[in-house]
């Protein structure tokens, strides 16, 4: 594999991690500067109606972090179905150009 097409992977793969970690980081911010009143937030048996590969996609609930509804742990509150896919579509695009980086020949 040339030079260029490596970097062109490392920084693609970096740009994107970057734009992941800003936006959980964006996400944190933001709910330590609102604080919902815990009366209108929905109940654990309701929220397992609105989790779609393991990310928590409910528009009216304000919290960008939730607790997972069964198990331990916390989730992505995502707010719509589309945005899950694309984060586990940009997830996928990452593993496989790990993996065709794992596995180019190297070169001589």
């Amino acid at each position: 594999m040339s030079t260029i097409v490596m970097v062109l992977l490392i920084s693609t793969v970096a740009g994107v991690v970057g734009i992941f970690v800003g936006a959980v980081v964006c996400a944190a911010i933001c709910q330590r500067r609102t604080q919902p009143a815990e009366h209108g937030l929905p109940r654990r048996n309701e929220m397992r109606r609105y989790m779609l590969m393991g990310l928590y996609c409910n528009a009216e609930d304000p919290r960008p972090f939730v607790h997972r509804p069964s198990g331990r742990g916390y989730t992505i509150n995502v707010r719509k179905e589309e945005l899950a896919l694309v984060v586990w579509a940009l997830l996928a695009t990452i593993a496989v150009a790990g993996l065709l980086l794992a596995t180019a020949p190297k070169a001589v």
